[in-house]
C-alpha cells in the first residue's frame, strides 16, 4: 500500500491532520494510526498520552482482499501511545480502543 494522504481531523479536541489505517496482527485486524498537531497545542498534545481514551474523528484507510483500499469517515475512541516532536508540532501515535462509529 502506498501512504496515505494525510487528511483533516480530530484527536481529544485538537484540530490536525492525520488517518488511521488496518493492519493485521496475530490476533487479528487491529486498527491504528498517526495525527499530527501544530505548533499551537500548548501542551494539550502531551495530555493525551495520559487520558485512557481520547475521540479520533478521522479517515480509516483499510486495504479489502484484492488489494485495494478504501476510506471512509469515522468516530473512533483510541490509546495516544506516542508523542515525538517533529519539525512543524507534534507527531501522536494512536491505536483503538474500541470501533464506536
Amino acid at each position: 500500500m502506498s501512504l496515505p494522504e494525510l487528511k483533516s481531523a480530530e484527536l481529544g479536541g485538537i484540530e490536525g491532520t492525520g488517518y488511521a489505517f488496518t493492519t493485521s496482527t496475530f490476533d487479528g485486524d487491529a486498527i491504528q494510526g498517526i495525527f499530527f498537531a501544530d505548533e499551537a497545542t500548548e501542551g494539550k498534545a502531551e495530555a493525551l498520552i495520559e487520558s485512557d481514551a481520547v475521540p479520533f474523528s478521522g479517515v480509516l484507510y483499510k486495504r479489502n482482499r484484492s488489494g485495494s483500499v478504501t476510506q471512509k469517515k469515522v468516530d473512533l475512541d483510541v490509546d495516544v501511545t506516542k508523542m515525538s516532536s517533529v519539525a512543524f508540532g507534534d507527531r501522536l501515535d494512536f491505536v483503538v480502543v474500541e470501533e464506536s462509529d
